[in-house]
């Protein structure tokens, strides 16, 4: 009784603190968890550790002592490592654990405990794997604009069970509305953040969609910032954009003596390196044969270096900004895109020296097998990379030195929403292929996320799609391309259907949403699946089988589920025709989605 009368004087301190704000559909703060209205999250796994993070609303106390506690079972019922964090003003009252001493390649469940007893959602999170591995898949986005459309697609990676951790290429958070595409828009219009009290209050705001949190509460992400989340008009405003941004995303700086260096590199087993870049800090401070430099010699370096003693099957290196060329010869003129000759002379077709460097010392070193992911230009691209595009044959690859995936931004603008879409965008899209034969692939007004599926032999890159204009759970798979083991340049060809994640048979597998659990193995399956359910509080719960395409199939459960009590279930699934299906649970009103293999 005495937790639900805070609960619920705190419910009304936060209606009474938000009265004058209207707030647009979907954003919400997490009050069934109060005081973590912003969720949890997870960044920078490494084999052995990864860091865990939360936030407790300052109305509880200006400095609070926060419980923790990890476990690989969903329910708890072994506590592996806990122990508790104090939180004050001086860092926004957010949490940040740096947990070790953690086993490689395995999933992890966490959660935080207030002082009023108030448990946070649980969340998971997955170390990166050491050794001998044969599958890394990662999810992979950018140019999340909150105001520009609903983050359907964050939806979409949350109800994932399949990858190994989340990559955000930049532009997180948005300083501004665009008029253009304001979908989503509170009232009063916010300000553009200039000071430190002015960033948190952005970051949080984000917090309040249910649907980023959700992304966020289910796997590890690895970030890296663009220019709209680090914005300013001086260095000490820059300081302050950039301690709001290490306060709200779980990220682990490789300089204890600099925060502002983000540029790291993480292993996963002998399969991949991943490398990321700051692009955007580091931006015209030094010159390469006369020309400015996009990434400083200093940066440049520490990166050749990293490629030259990478020992893995792949490396991987993210980056803000499109590396392939992208000439705007014979593009529409009625369309106001671009930057003069090229589509954005601020990203990589700027800096063809450093480019054709970087390309260069791939091959004159034999370092095959590298895959450049990039954001910021809002549109879906895969493309082969050559120094000299004169040298390059768009039939065969040959020429190609590494490969590029872009799969589009979260909801930030494209042709679509400039009013260029359909006929016109295609005609653009058949323009930029004819100037950029290295161009296998392009999409102009789709918005979604990508997964890089990465294996011995071969590395594929997906697009999927989500409208952003409403709220709904459709999602298209667009296709996939593949680079294979040594060749350095995409297959002509788009697969047709989605890869999947290389499970050992009998892993359980596990999809949250707030309390709620959903678990299923093996996974899988030649015919018999066991599922358990769990919630927190009583409630109806129903199990629906579907296609890839979120059709029904088949009604599987429909029942009571009792607060705080397992309850296990099993299911012959060996009628339906081997293949990808999906798993959903309704638990009252909240969804979460498990992809389940039939072979």
């Amino acid at each position: 009784m005495k937790a639900r009368i805070l609960l619920l004087l705190f419910v009304g301190w936060v209606q009474c603190l938000t009265a004058q704000i209207q707030y647009p559909p979907n954003i919400f703060p997490d009050t069934a968890h109060a005081p973590f209205l912003n969720g949890v999250a997870s960044g920078d796994p490494t084999p052995s550790q990864v860091i865990i993070w939360t936030r407790i609303d300052p109305g509880v106390g200006s400095s609070v002592t926060v419980d923790w506690e990890i476990s690989e079972d969903a329910t708890f019922g072994t506590i592996l490592q806990n122990g508790t964090f104090t939180t004050d003003a001086s860092r926004d009252h957010t949490v940040h654990i740096d947990l070790s001493g953690l086993s490689a390649g395995t999933y992890y469940y966490y959660r935080f405990r207030g002082p009023n007893g108030n448990l946070s959602p649980v969340g998971r999170t997955h170390t990166a794997p050491s050794g001998p591995n044969t599958n890394v898949r990662f999810a992979i986005g950018s140019c999340s604009s909150v105001y520009s459309g609903w983050f359907n697609a964050y939806r979409a990676i949350g109800e994932r069970d399949d990858i190994d951790a989340m990559i955000h290429l930049g532009d997180y958070i948005y300083d501004f509305v665009d008029s253009d595409e304001a979908y989503r828009v509170p009232v009063p219009d916010p300000i553009d953040p200039e000071n430190l009290e002015e960033w948190r209050d952005r970051h949080e705001y984000y917090l309040l969609d249910p649907d980023l949190r959700l992304a966020r509460q289910n796997h590890p992400w690895i970030v890296i910032w663009d220019n709209h989340d680090i914005d300013a008009d001086s260095f000490p405003q820059f300081m302050e954009a950039v301690q709001a941004f290490q306060e709200y995303v779980p990220m682990r700086p490789p300089d204890a003596n600099d925060p502002t260096r983000i540029y790291r590199q993480f292993s996963f087993g002998d399969l991949v390196d991943l490398v990321v870049l700051d692009y955007e800090q580091y931006y015209h401070t030094d010159s390469i044969n006369g020309e400015l430099s996009a990434l400083s010699q200093t940066q440049r370096t520490w990166l050749l270096d990293e490629l030259d003693q990478s020992t893995t099957q792949w490396r991987v290196i993210g980056n803000q900004k499109m590396v392939a060329q992208f000439s705007l010869q014979g593009f529409p003129s009625q369309i106001p895109f671009g930057d003069g000759t090229v589509a954005d002379s601020g990203a990589w077709d700027g800096h063809n020296q450093e480019r054709a460097a970087i390309l260069n010392h791939l091959d004159q070193n034999s370092i095959d097998n590298n895959v450049f992911i990039s954001g910021d230009i809002h549109m879906s691209f895969i493309s082969d990379l050559a120094p000299d595009v004169s040298n390059y044959d768009d039939n065969t690859g040959a020429g190609s030195m590494a490969v590029e995936f872009i799969p589009s931004s979260i909801t930030r603008v494209n042709l679509d929403e400039r009013g260029f879409g359909g006929f016109i965008a295609q005609l653009a899209l058949g323009a930029a292929q004819l100037a950029n034969p290295q161009m296998v692939y392009g999409n102009l007004t789709e918005h979604g996320y990508g997964i890089l599926d990465i294996r011995p032999d071969v590395a594929t890159a997906e697009f999927f799609y989500h409208d952003k204009t409403s709220p709904n759970s459709t999602e298209v798979f667009a296709g996939g391309y593949e680079v294979r083991d040594g060749d350095n340049h995409w297959q002509r060809n788009a697969t047709s259907t989605p890869t999947v994640q290389e499970t050992p048979v009998g892993t359980p597998q596990a999809a949250l949403v707030g309390d709620n659990q959903l678990q299923a193995y093996p996974n899988p399956t030649d015919g018999r699946l066991e599922v358990v359910l769990y919630s927190a509080r009583s409630k109806r719960v129903q199990l629906e089988w579907m296609d890839m395409g979120g059709r029904k199939m088949t009604k599987l459960y429909d029942g009571k589920l009792s607060a705080h009590t397992r309850q296990a279930l099993e299911f012959d699934v060996s009628s339906h025709p081997a293949g990808v299906y999906l798993l959903k649970a309704y638990f009252g009103k909240k969804t979460t989605t498990l992809r389940i293999v039939v072979e």
